[in-house]
């Protein structure tokens, strides 16, 4: 969102008001998105591709992360006979606490990193696209399990599958940038995000139930879909409608502010004239890729 990112260590050392004056001179936006005057727009001109698309994007991740989330646990608890491994509470709590102290330093390292080197939507894809190996990578624990019992191979394989879902994390950091530079103004951010936050609060309220009980169907001594893993090929199904529609983002998440621009008085457009090149990016939300 700057175009000289302030780094972490140099953020901490900084005073709130230092911190303050360092943005204001750093950042891309010399002026609010729109004018300062301006109140939220209605809902209604909410409902746009420019703001809709960014918002199902955030839900088609949250439900492929919820997803996987509510299954890897009772994949770890599962029997090995039933198509799981049979590890215990401890076991099981070991794996998630060490994954997410990991998840914490990877994001905080590199995720500014990869957005500015690759771009929010390469990111982004990137991040929904792993989930597919690591839904593949259920299916064959279980049948090195079956075969040569709880070797350091499996045990390999199952911190390997849970560090590589990290990726899947940074699809939440671009999805944001995303989500704030469609809102038409500052005025909006609220409106937006609460309009995201909607579709994928829908998402998590659903997502864990599908999950399990695709996991439960799959297991069933009287179907047992797909040899067991029926569940796996569902929700990779949902990772590549989620991959889809993220390819409808834009390759960069810059958004011209066509309905603020023409809502401006048109003194102010003369003067951003004079004020020259620095000014004209105040009608542009631009975010680095």
């Amino acid at each position: 969102t700057v175009r000289n990112p302030v780094s972490l260590r140099k953020l901490l050392r900084l005073a709130p008001k230092e911190v303050a004056v360092e943005s204001e001179a750093s950042t891309v936006i010399n002026a609010p998105l729109a004018d300062d005057k301006s109140g939220p727009v209605p809902f209604k001109k909410l409902v746009v591709p420019r703001v809709l698309i960014p918002a199902a994007n955030y839900a088609f991740l949250a439900i492929v992360d919820i997803t996987l989330r509510a299954i890897q646990p009772v994949f770890y608890a599962t029997p090995i006979a039933l198509g799981g491994l049979g590890l215990n509470p401890q076991e099981i709590g070991w794996i998630l606490s060490v994954y997410g102290v990991i998840n914490g330093i990877v994001q905080l390292s590199l995720f500014r990193r990869a957005n500015e080197r690759f771009g929010s939507k390469r990111v982004y894809l990137a991040g929904i696209v792993i989930v597919l190996p690591v839904f593949a990578l259920f299916p064959v624990i279980n049948e090195i399990a079956r075969v040569e019992g709880m070797i350091p191979m499996v045990w390999g394989l199952v911190m390997g599958q849970a560090l590589l879902s990290i990726i899947l994390n940074f699809s939440y950091g671009s999805v944001f940038i995303f989500i704030t530079a469609s809102a038409p103004n500052r005025a909006s951010l609220g409106s937006v995000n609460g309009m995201a936050q909607l579709l994928v609060s829908i998402m998590r309220a659903v997502g864990p139930a599908t999950a399990n009980s695709l996991f439960s169907l799959s297991i069933d001594d009287e179907h047992h879909y797909m040899g067991g893993y029926f569940v796996y090929y569902a929700l990779s199904a949902i990772v590549l409608v989620a991959f889809w529609v993220g390819t409808l983002l834009p390759d960069d998440p810059s958004f011209e502010l066509e309905d603020n621009v023409k809502s401006l008085p048109s003194s102010s457009s003369s003067s951003s004239s004079e004020s020259g090149p620095s000014s004209s990016s105040s009608s542009t939300f631009s975010l680095r890729r």
